[in-house]
């Protein structure tokens, strides 16, 4: 299962803070429910604690079957591109309508599909292959296992890497000459 982290919560009040927590719940779960695009979803929402001594209280939307794994083998690219793209695409699209702007922190799987679109056209299709993935070790312990990646793509000739943020933003590219 892979979790969209969506940082919903500001300061709660000490007394009201278990109500605005469930009314955000019910709204986000009432807000999955009417989504009308592509892909139906079937998913889970609970506001989780993920910080270390002091509160850091978030919204969990976990997914099942509506994510993708990235391949553990080295698959040619080009074999399933247009379809990472289209996922992508359509993923982009309720993530944004379901984050509304808020700041999120999204999926191993989902940052994968940014990868592949932003190297789309460096990428040659015939021969490229996924070459892996790494984490960017963090500093904030509330961070760990939510860290930044860096994806490698390559041929005999070149090595393609992106590297993003967990919040979707692309923090670099390199492209070598082999």
């Amino acid at each position: 299962m892979q979790t969209l982290i969506i940082i919903a919560f500001g300061e709660l009040s000490d007394v009201h803070w278990k109500e605005e927590v469930a009314a955000e719940e019910t709204r986000v779960r009432k807000r999955i429910a009417s989504y009308k695009g592509k892909p139906p979803l079937e998913a889970e929402v609970a506001a989780r604690n993920i910080g270390r001594g002091a509160d850091w209280l978030i919204l969990a939307i976990s997914f099942g079957a509506a994510t993708i794994a990235i391949s553990e083998v080295h698959k040619k690219v080009r074999e399933s591109i247009e379809e990472w793209i289209r996922m992508y695409r359509e993923l982009r699209a309720f993530f944004s309508w379901i984050v509304e702007g808020r700041h999120a922190l999204y999926p191993d799987e989902y940052l994968f599909l940014q990868a592949i679109e932003t190297l789309v056209e460096q990428l040659v299709l015939e021969s490229m292959e996924f070459k892996g993935m790494a984490r960017i070790p963090e500093a904030n312990p509330d961070r760990q296992g939510r860290e930044a990646l860096i994806f490698s793509f390559g041929d005999s000739r070149k090595l393609l890497q992106v590297a993003i943020a967990r919040s979707g933003e692309v923090l670099w590219q390199n492209s070598v000459e082999l």
